[in-house]
């Protein structure tokens, strides 16, 4: 489970990730942010990982990357 203060090495992966396909790829473009409580990505990310509902989907790498990049 992801807990707060791995944020640079998150970072660290994705930007290695990116950074094969888009070498000039911004590293400052990537930022973190908190969820509250009373978000409904909150409960919902919770209500998925204690197994109450199922996730709508999942995404893989290649996923986000393509997202991120645009292809």
């Amino acid at each position: 489970m992801w807990t707060m203060g791995h944020d640079d090495n998150i970072k660290s992966v994705l930007l290695s990730l990116l950074r094969r396909d888009a070498p000039d790829f911004n590293a400052e473009y990537i930022t973190f942010g908190s969820i509250g409580k009373k978000s409904p990505a909150h409960g919902k990310a919770l209500a998925v990982y204690r197994g109450t509902i199922r996730a709508d989907r999942i995404l893989k790498a290649d996923d986000l990357l393509k997202q991120i990049i645009g292809q």
